[in-house]
């Protein structure tokens, strides 16, 4: 048993809550991610040394073309400027504690509160009958009968949604007044 969206959700968003169920139950225990940092303002030692290694290594390229070791000054110079072409390429990545994934899913749990579901919501009786009905739905649904149009497909595909979350949703109701 996963996370039970109800049926008004979109169908992306719906995805997403489904997907992230260990990160819902954080959310819902209180957690917050941290909040992005902007990328003009993020500066990492790296680029730091690297700006102040520019006249250093200017300087010393100057030295060394001026002196019979010529072609290791080119060598220095294809390494510095491969040094910072990596480094100019590597500012416009997310840093990967800025974690906008988790962002948006706490984000989208905010918005969408109460119209999820996730397993701690119910208690172990609560547990069974929900997967009872789950399996049901999904048997209608998977069904040859269901596959050949002998039955309302399309009736089926909105009705019976919207009857796992209502009975999600009493099912939660009924483990809490247990709780």
């Amino acid at each position: 048993m996963g996370v039970v969206v109800d049926p008004a959700v979109p169908p992306e968003v719906a995805g997403l809550l489904r997907a992230n169920a260990p990160l819902l139950s954080r959310v819902r225990a209180g957690w917050v991610p941290p909040a992005g940092v902007a990328p003009s303002r993020r500066r990492s030692p790296s680029s730091a040394l690297l700006l102040a290694a520019t006249p250093v290594v200017i300087a010393l390229m100057a030295v060394l073309l001026a002196s019979p070791i010529a072609p290791a000054g080119f060598v220095l110079l294809g390494t510095y400027v491969f040094i910072v072409l990596v480094k100019i390429a590597s500012m416009s990545e997310v840093a990967e504690n800025d974690r906008p994934h988790e962002r948006g899913v706490y984000e989208q749990a905010r918005w969408y509160d109460g119209r999820f579901l996730i397993p701690e919501d119910f208690d172990q009786d609560a547990r069974l009958v929900l997967t009872r009905a789950q399996r049901a739905i999904g048997s209608v649904l998977r069904s040859h009968v269901n596959a050949e149009g002998l039955l309302d497909d399309a009736r089926n595909a909105i009705m019976l949604p919207a009857q796992e979350w209502e009975i999600a949703r009493l099912l939660a109701k009924l483990s809490a007044l247990r709780l």
